[in-house]
């Protein structure tokens, strides 16, 4: 949302805040009104985009079907879950938008974090 045309800004409640790029960055997610109810999941106007410059990290446990079939599950769901952890470990101040799959997790972070994550996920490869 654009308070001016020219700035960006958070809507908190029906007040729009303007923000700087980089406190845009590290405060996108702490910004974010959380839902009051399940019903909210399903309205547009609860979601926001992402900054721009953002990035999205998609993984994926290799071979998991295969694991989870010899029951293997704790150690696939371990192995997905830790890429979390390793980035919160490795960004320890930057709160950010993630979801867990059990196979896999995907989350978001701003771009100045890139090479972080990168090697923090390179880290977490078998």
């Amino acid at each position: 949302m654009m308070v001016d045309g020219s700035e960006p800004a958070f809507e908190v409640g029906l007040f729009p805040i303007k923000v700087d790029q980089e406190a845009e960055d590290d405060r996108f997610y702490q910004a974010l009104v959380p839902f009051d109810s399940f019903d909210d999941v399903v309205r547009r106007d609860r979601y926001r985009p992402l900054p721009n410059d953002w990035i999205i990290a998609v993984t994926d446990v290799s071979h998991s079907t295969e694991a989870i079939e010899q029951g293997r599950y704790r150690e696939v769901n371990t192995a997905g879950a830790a890429v979390l952890a390793a980035v919160s470990n490795a960004l320890p101040d930057l709160q950010f938008p993630s979801t867990f799959g059990g196979d896999g997790a995907s989350f978001a972070a701003p771009s100045a974090y890139s090479s972080i994550v990168k090697d923090t996920l390179a880290k977490t490869a078998a």
